[in-house]
């Protein structure tokens, strides 16, 4: 209604699958919504310059991996403020938090991501590779192990 187009490609596979499936039907959304089932990392990457924005809905995510890659890729996420997403995802500098208490907000959510400015993408990926980097996450393995021994 506001003139968008809007497409949905949904990654990976599970349980929900079937359901997903029958509902895609059942909704006849069957061109607007395609399941692309797993994918290996290095070709999803490649796909994250096609894309508007990235969704992670989940209501239970530790650090997510797939939504640092979407970062490091400048694209805007929508997450809910759950788990660690919080941590990778800066409200409305690399994208939107929504409350997942209130789902219905998730269209308005995407609506903002779409809004977010480029440099502030561009910047918070650079944040992210430093604070995230290899060195970093090495380091934070050695301190844990050693105030454990």
């Amino acid at each position: 209604q506001q003139g968008h187009r809007i497409t949905l490609d949904i990654y990976g596979e599970g349980p929900l699958e079937k359901y997903l499936i029958c509902k895609i039907h059942q909704l006849g959304v069957t061109k607007t919504v395609t399941l692309k089932g797993q994918v290996p990392n290095d070709v999803l990457k490649t796909r994250y310059k096609h894309y508007d924005v990235g969704v992670q809905p989940s209501v239970f995510e530790a650090l997510s991996n797939g939504l640092l890659d979407m970062a490091w890729h400048q694209l805007p996420c929508v997450i809910p403020a759950v788990g660690g997403m919080p941590e990778i995802i800066t409200h409305k500098h690399n994208g939107i938090i929504y409350n997942p208490k209130h789902p219905n907000t998730l269209d308005q959510a995407i609506l903002e991501a779409l809004q977010l400015d480029q440099n502030l993408l561009r910047t918070a990926a650079k944040q992210l590779a430093e604070t995230f980097s290899l060195k970093n996450e090495l380091e934070g393995l050695q301190k844990c192990y050693q105030s454990n021994s």
